[in-house]
């Protein structure tokens, strides 16, 4: 795992394990997964996501897998 204030990246041993989680999380959190990694947006709080970055933070990660 790895945490910023806004958004954190989980990268687990397998897709269904990662699909598991992200259908837990996304009932209470923006969430976003490809392949086996999660990536978990915070939308409350003192340090919300600009939800305008989110897109970006897709493509990213998207962009680093095949």
């Amino acid at each position: 795992m790895i945490a910023i204030d806004p958004v954190s990246v989980y990268q687990f041993g397998g897709e269904a394990a990662a699909e598991k989680y992200a259908t837990v999380m996304s009932k209470s959190s923006l969430i976003y997964r490809n392949g086996s990694i999660v990536l978990r947006f915070k939308r409350d709080g003192p340090s919300p996501i600009d939800k305008t970055l989110i897109p970006q933070y897709q493509a990213a990660l998207d962009g680093l897998l095949p």
